[in-house]
């Protein structure tokens, strides 16, 4: 997939939800998108996501909750240029939980834990990875779903 291959309109509604994500770490409601995206530009968020590649972002069209959440997924991320930092702390942290994993020995009783320090992911004290950085990394291995059994970020 190429960022040709969606409109302007489409990239800027990638662009709006990963900046509330950037600045919290959380992803922004599809009321808060809409709002943005409907001031900007006038558009209706029900048909740029209906138009929407499949695999790009995860939005609940429906405003029955107000917790109802645009997810920019990571192949949606890689679309965008001011995501690359990100994506690049995904890879690392992806990369060593992986590491990790392989060279750990499971315990015949169940249980084992790998766990991932800043200095696992980051290891370059020359130019250290900021906190928030790392905590938008795990977000998104979370909202991939490739942090099976995890506990999250501490």
């Amino acid at each position: 997939m190429r960022l040709a291959e969606l409109s302007p309109a489409q990239v800027e509604l990638l662009r709006i939800a990963y900046a509330a994500f950037r600045d919290s770490a959380e992803w922004p409601t599809l009321a808060y998108v809409d709002g943005v995206i409907a001031r900007q530009d006038g558009l209706d968020i029900d048909d740029l996501l209906a138009d929407m590649p499949a695999g790009v972002v995860r939005a609940d069209g429906n405003y029955v909750s107000t917790s109802s959440l645009v997810e920019v997924t990571v192949a949606g991320l890689s679309l965008i240029e001011e995501a690359r930092s990100d994506l690049d702390q995904f890879v690392a942290l992806v990369r060593r939980c992986a590491d990790l994993e392989r060279s750990s020995k499971p315990d015949p009783r169940g249980g084992g834990t790998i766990a991932v320090s800043r200095s696992d992911v980051a290891p370059d004290a020359d130019s250290p990875v900021p906190n928030d950085a790392l905590v938008r990394a795990f977000r998104l291995v979370q909202m991939e779903g490739v942090n099976w059994g995890s506990s999250g970020p501490e």
